[in-house]
This record gives C-alpha cells, sequence and structure tokens, in this order.
C-alpha cells in the first residue's frame, strides 16, 4: 500500500508539473450527501434484535484542479450513525460467534466523522465528462455508546487511514458541475455519494 500510495503521488506532482503551464487552475467547493455503510461484523440477529448498518453520509470538500487531469481535495465527511438494539434472550452472530442478550434494553450506537486530504486523477471521455479515481490520507474519529439497562458506556477512538475512491463528474457550465463517487473510507466503511461542485475560474 505504501508503495502504491507513492507511486500515485509522484505521478500526480509529473502531471501537473507538465501541464501547469498550458492550464490555468482554479479553485472549487463541493457539498456531497449520499449512504455510508459499516460493516460491524454481525452477520445475523434473532428475537426482537434490530440492526442498523446504514445512515446517511454529508460531506464538504474544497480543492484546487491543477489540471484537467490532476487536482488535490480537502473534505470533511460525517459518516453517520449505526445502531444495535435488543432485549434478554435475543441473539447475535458476530464474526462466527453466536451471543446471548442478558438484559432488556440494551444498545449500542457509533458515529463516525472524518477529514483528510487525497489527490484525485482524472481522464477526460469528453468534454464534458470525467471519471476519476482519488486516493489519500484521512483522520477519523469514532464514539462508540453501549446502555444496557440503565447504565451507559460512552468510548471514543480515532486514527488516521488510507482514502480510496472512483466516480465521475459531469460540467454542466463552465461554474457548476455534478459529481457521483464511491469511497473506500477505511476497512469497515465504505460511502456512496452524489452532489454538486463550484468552480471559481
Amino acid at each position: 500500500m505504501k508503495k502504491l500510495l507513492f507511486v500515485l503521488v509522484l505521478a500526480f506532482f509529473v502531471l501537473s508539473t507538465q501541464n501547469v503551464l498550458a492550464y490555468d487552475g482554479n479553485f472549487y467547493l463541493g457539498f456531497m450527501g449520499g449512504t455510508s455503510k459499516l460493516d460491524t461484523g454481525i452477520s445475523s440477529v434473532t428475537g426482537t434484535a434490530s440492526l442498523d448498518e446504514e445512515d446517511t453520509a454529508l460531506k464538504v470538500l474544497v480543492g484546487y484542479e491543477f489540471n484537467k487531469y490532476a487536482s488535490i481535495e480537502f473534505h470533511i465527511v460525517d459518516l453517520g450513525e449505526t445502531s444495535f438494539k435488543g432485549n434478554a434472550g435475543d441473539t447475535l452472530v458476530i464474526d462466527g460467534s453466536t451471543l446471548v442478550l442478558t438484559t432488556n434494553n440494551s444498545s449500542i450506537a457509533s458515529e463516525s466523522s472524518a477529514f483528510g486530504l487525497s489527490g484525485v486523477f482524472s481522464y477526460p471521455l469528453h468534454k464534458y465528462f470525467s471519471p476519476f479515481f482519488k486516493v489519500g490520507l484521512q483522520k477519523w474519529e469514532t464514539e462508540v455508546t453501549a446502555k444496557r439497562g440503565g447504565t451507559t458506556l460512552t468510548v471514543t477512538d480515532d486514527g488516521t487511514t488510507a482514502l480510496l475512491g472512483i466516480g465521475a463528474k459531469v460540467e454542466i457550465t463552465e461554474w457548476v458541475g455534478l459529481r457521483l463517487e464511491y469511497e473506500k473510507q477505511s476497512s469497515d466503511i465504505n460511502t456512496l455519494t452524489a452532489g454538486i461542485t463550484f468552480a471559481f475560474k
């Protein structure tokens, strides 16, 4: 993974250097929304238990387009919430092991967010349409709240991980574009978002 990141970043700077004199770069701002999915490792639940691994993802991004092939972006994303609820006697299977709840009104909810920086590599197939892929790094934070009867426990965790994504963008006007992308936010969180971008030329 480190070697791949190095090669992609090197290609990013080579493309930028070769084309910067023939292209007027510009800043752009984007607003994205869609769905996020967290793989909790839970494969099934029984009884009154419920599991929700999907939620709404919201993202704001600011980027600089060096040329039609390479951009750099900073983003902030709200990855939404994942929740599990159950009562005494309910069971769940997690990573192949079956667990039985012993207390009513048990629940676990996690909320995640992240911010990071990535390189975006595009290849225009048409004047107005460009597929792209992106690679970068981001800092994430997750807060998990567990409730068992009348007891509540809250813990937080954070870290840094690689960000990978693919997508496509359509230029509606010189200043306005549409964008669709799928991103692997971490080893267990994926997002699919669509939105609008505004270029400052």
